[in-house]
């Protein structure tokens, strides 16, 4: 990763604005023996650990039951029903990290018409949302066609309809497996025809993509990386998976990326796509794939450039579609949203240790005027999930007596101060921790070891510090989901991890990096 890249997503502005890596997913339950009958559950990414959030939705206001109909870059799309046994219900788009809810007003179709809704969010070009509904209309009692869309704006506050641009009739194939894909500031479906049709988010461009293989059969989207990608099964072996990347955008250029069959990935099993297993994501910034297969819906990732098969967690055969992926945002405000997280109002940190807090402790940028180091007492919140203290000037060194009792916490974000001494021992106890983030800071001596037996860390950051010796021989063994080790700037030496790692990058010293052999202290698998 080259430095200017580095810091530009290091920065605060851009920071706060940007959606943290894949946590989890959320997903529903059915047993007719209980009531109710449906529940909603949320797992995280390792399968490991409390769930990084709560999937009862209890902050949404005037619901009695709530689905869950789409999820995009830190912003979930709900369906809020108004009482038992009637089809009356409103939108509403939420921030669960921040408990952040925004009520949509009513659509302008009748209570008959067909509408499936699908929620566009990108934080790094706008702070506003899009809803995009298809209006459809039954051809017959087989084919419903898309007329046109309807597209509510978070910044306007009103929905517009726009009619069919495609100039055909269009079929989507949007279910509880089939998910939309936006990129690009186009909302991406696939149709029964063996093509992708796209609109843009102010319904004024209209386009369609073919694609990769029109002899295959079962055509998915996902996006990974800031490409679309597509899934389809070989015509010439059911029990094979094909996996192609949009390399080109602008001129439909497909490239078959990874081809897997289905014995490699299960076990040596015969299973079908659709039929024994589901595609439900794909990493958003690596080539990692998730699925769902078997009775007791096992969820599981593999690993493309490694062909590593993963088994994260059995989700229960009472598990079923749609598996949304979740990814957290913390910004600071939703448009139009009405804040419902509970915050600590004290002017400054030594007062926030009341081990009744929330689970989000954020005093990034507060400018740490009557204190000059964290107080221990932050170290026993039980149920703190979410610590940011990024650009606060704190000093000194990182003091945690005895065993550390925040054992919730997912997210660790200390940088951009001056804090001082060795890391703590006790970090390594923390097994929930998946981003571990404590750069440019004035840490020093060696990087403990026990920050290798992580099981759930994904993200470590410790760039431009004063750590000294080796990476920690086993870091990357126990953590199997670590993809992302940023450590230049620092006074390390040759590491002794590259087994457990696909290097990438180029090879060899600059000044100014480590006197370390790597690429420039920043490793990838």
């Amino acid at each position: 990763m080259v430095s200017h890249w580095r810091r530009l997503i290091a920065d605060n502005e851009h920071r706060k604005k940007l959606p943290q890596t894949l946590s989890g997913f959320f997903y529903e339950s059915m047993n007719h023996e209980r009531c109710p009958y449906t529940a909603r559950h949320f797992t995280n990414v390792t399968g490991k650990g409390m769930p990084l959030v709560s999937p009862t939705f209890s902050f949404l206001p005037q619901c009695h039951d709530v689905d869950l109909l789409d999820c995009c870059n830190g912003l979930l799309l709900c369906r809020c029903y108004v009482s038992r046994g009637t089809f009356q219900f409103h939108y509403a788009v939420c921030n669960p990290a921040t408990k952040e809810w925004v009520m949509l007003p009513d659509a302008n179709w009748a209570i008959e018409e067909n509408h499936t809704a699908c929620l566009c969010f990108d934080p790094a070009i706008s702070s506003h949302f899009h809803v995009l509904e298809y209006v459809e209309e039954d051809e017959d009692s087989y084919v419903t066609l898309v007329t046109g869309v309807e597209i509510y704006s978070s910044e306007t506050g009103l929905w517009t309809l726009h009619e069919n641009g495609w100039n055909d009739e269009v079929v989507i194939s949007l279910s509880v497996n089939r998910r939309s894909v936006l990129l690009n500031g186009f909302l991406h479906s696939v149709t029964p025809a063996d093509e992708i049709v796209a609109v843009d988010i102010e319904g004024k461009k209209w386009r369609k993509i073919p694609m990769p293989d029109p002899d295959g059969d079962i055509g998915i989207i996902h996006q990974t990386q800031g490409r679309l990608c597509a899934f389809n099964v070989d015509p010439n072996d059911i029990f094979k998976l094909s996996i192609w990347f949009l390399q080109d955008y602008d001129t439909d250029n497909w490239i078959l990326k990874h081809t897997v069959g289905s014995m490699k990935l299960f076990g040596g099993k015969k299973y079908q796509l659709d039929y024994d297993y589901q595609v439900i994501a794909v990493h958003p910034e690596c080539n990692l794939i998730f699925f769902v297969y078997g009775w007791h819906n096992t969820l599981m990732a593999y690993e493309m450039d490694r062909k590593e098969v993963r088994v994260i967690r059995k989700l229960g055969h009472e598990s079923c579609q749609s598996y949304l992926p979740y990814v957290p945002m913390f910004s600071e405000s939703l448009p139009n949203g009405r804040w419902r997280r509970r915050e600590c109002k004290q002017e400054h940190i030594q007062l926030c240790t009341n081990k009744k807090l929330h689970n989000i402790l954020d005093f990034k940028g507060f400018s740490a005027r009557q204190t000059s180091g964290i107080p221990p007492g932050i170290w026993n919140l039980p149920k703190l999930q979410y610590l940011f203290l990024y650009t606060n000037q704190l000093t000194g060194d990182v003091v945690v007596n005895g065993k550390i009792g925040a054992a919730s916490l997912i997210y660790l974000d200390i940088s951009e101060n001056q804090l001082t001494g060795t890391i703590p021992e006790s970090f390594g106890s923390l097994m929930n921790l998946t981003n571990l983030v404590l750069m440019a800071n004035n840490f020093s001596g060696e990087i403990r070891a026990s920050l290798a037996q992580l099981p759930s860390l994904v993200i470590m950051k410790l760039f431009e510090n004063n750590l000294s010796g080796q990476l920690p021989a086993e870091l990357g063994k126990h953590s199997p989901f670590l993809r992302d080790i940023e450590v230049d700037n620092n006074d390390l030496t040759e590491p002794g991890v590259c087994d457990n790692f696909i290097i990438t990058g180029e090879l060899g010293r600059e000044e100014g990096e480590n006197d370390m052999w790597g690429p420039r202290g920043s490793y990838h698998f």
